[in-house]
């Protein structure tokens, strides 16, 4: 009897669409992911900028989603039918390390802002660049060269994130070239 209602189920499910759209995360800081749609409820999980979702239900202010980071409500207005990574060139998977403040300017002369600062070898001074997961970042230091060209350096908060953070590969993206 199980093995029929479970085959019931499958056969219904493959001739009754359903009926969600594909959208985007287009917030640049992300998009929490809550139990309900209230800005009070519980934060279940965070997406990123670009991150599709499945919308099951729309409303005005909520939407009900489903994505590879869990079912929730986000807010409506945060999502696009367009992926907002389409329009920036794809520079590649680059590896992604990361250091602390050292007590010594950037290779451009600045001092290092956490959430701002990235280091590379490969872009020149002043590009802006979305690395997945993580966000947008402008070139202002430089690494070792023995890193290559595909390697990025996070500026982060501590030594404390740096070793958490530890050597990820990550899809990075170019903004806005330093020369625009």
């Amino acid at each position: 009897m199980k093995k029929f209602l479970l085959m019931m189920t499958l056969l219904l499910m493959t001739l009754i669409p359903l009926n969600v759209n594909a959208e985007y995360v287009s917030a640049k800081s992300g998009l929490r992911i809550r139990q309900s749609g209230s800005l009070e409820s519980e934060i279940l999980n965070v997406l990123h900028y670009g991150d599709e979702v499945k919308v099951i239900t729309k409303g005005k202010e909520w939407c009900y989603v489903h994505s590879d980071k869990g079912n929730g409500y986000v807010a409506t207005e945060y999502l696009t039918d367009t992926d907002p990574l389409n329009g920036m060139e794809y520079l590649g998977n680059y590896r992604i390390t990361a250091y602390a403040y050292t007590g010594s300017p950037c290779a451009n002369g600045s001092f290092p802002t956490y959430g701002y600062t990235v280091a590379c070898n490969s872009l020149p001074f002043g590009t802006e660049v979305y690395i997945e997961g993580v966000g947008f970042r402008v070139v202002e230091d430089r690494g070792p060269s023995w890193l290559g060209s595909a390697w990025m350096d996070l500026y982060l908060e501590s030594y404390s994130a740096c070793i958490q953070w530890g050597d990820q590969y990550r899809d990075v993206y170019l903004v806005r070239s330093a020369n625009a």
